[in-house]
Order: C-alpha cells, then sequence, then structure tokens
C-alpha cells in the first residue's frame, strides 16, 4: 500500500466544487444532527469562494478522489498578535476516517495558514468526537480551559 502521506493533496476549492461540496456539507451536519438549509448554504459558499479575504475551502483529495473537505476562516486577534483563522469544519468520508489521513491534511493546512502569516489556528471539536480530539491534540491543539460562548446576531 502506498504511504498516504504522498497520496492527500488538498486543492482550492471553486465555484465549480458547489454541488460536491453541498453534498459533503451535508452529510457532516447528519453526523450532530446540526440542521442543514441547502440552498443557504450555496449562497454562503458562494460568496466564500469568492472572497479569498474571508478564508479558505479546500478539497481533500486522495488519489485525485475528493473524499472530504476543510474550511479555514480567516480572523484578527490582538491577543494573538495578528491574523488568527478557525479550522470551521473538517470532514472526511467515513470509508476514509481512521487511517491517518486526518492527520496528513492537519499537516499541509498548517504550511499552507502558516504562508498567509497566520499566528494562531483555533477550532471546535464536539465533546463526544473522541476521535477528532485525539487527532487535534495529537497536532498540538489545547484548550486554553476558556468557554467558548457565542451569540446569533440574526436571530
Amino acid at each position: 500500500m502506498k504511504n498516504p502521506k504522498k497520496r492527500i493533496k488538498l486543492l482550492r476549492a471553486e465555484i465549480a466544487h458547489i454541488q460536491v461540496l453541498l453534498d459533503m456539507m451535508s452529510d457532516f451536519n447528519a453526523l450532530y444532527d446540526y440542521p442543514f438549509n441547502r440552498s443557504l448554504v450555496r449562497e454562503l459558499l458562494q460568496v466564500f469562494l469568492n472572497d479569498s479575504s474571508l478564508g479558505r475551502l479546500w478539497l481533500i483529495t486522495l488519489d485525485d478522489q475528493i473524499i472530504g473537505y476543510l474550511v479555514v476562516a480567516f480572523g484578527f486577534s490582538f491577543e494573538y498578535h495578528g491574523r488568527d483563522a478557525l479550522i470551521d469544519e473538517l470532514y472526511i468520508e467515513e470509508k476514509h476516517r481512521g487511517q491517518g489521513l486526518g492527520s496528513e491534511v492537519l499537516d499541509q493546512a498548517f504550511a499552507l495558514v502558516a504562508e498567509l502569516q497566520i499566528k494562531v489556528i483555533h477550532l471546535e471539536v464536539e465533546p463526544e468526537n473522541l476521535q477528532g480530539t485525539k487527532l487535534y491534540q495529537r497536532h498540538g491543539f489545547r484548550s486554553k480551559g476558556r468557554n467558548l460562548l457565542s451569540k446569533h446576531l440574526d436571530r
């Protein structure tokens, strides 16, 4: 078997990829019973993909087959001395999980965002996602002992 590190690639998503992204995003949201509004997400994808200042969306490919995606949204933090980013979504199709591919995705993503002068990268992980939590901890993510609180301004 080939070394997975030589087979995984992150390819910048484009408008032409919206349909495949919508299908995978629907699957991602179904994992945790998150609501999913396909038409709204389609609009958000068009905005995000057309404005590189918002972040990056990469397709995860394995031997040139799309098996997932990664969304990194950009911000700015005085606490962290400049640009920061949030891994908003990382999704790998179920049949490809548990094979070490997520580690390679993260390694490649870290290199790509570092080139963009990102100082720190954040993420959220569901408490019951033990496999994901272990993956992120192996890659240096640590809790700051704070709670992330959110307020929806459109509700």
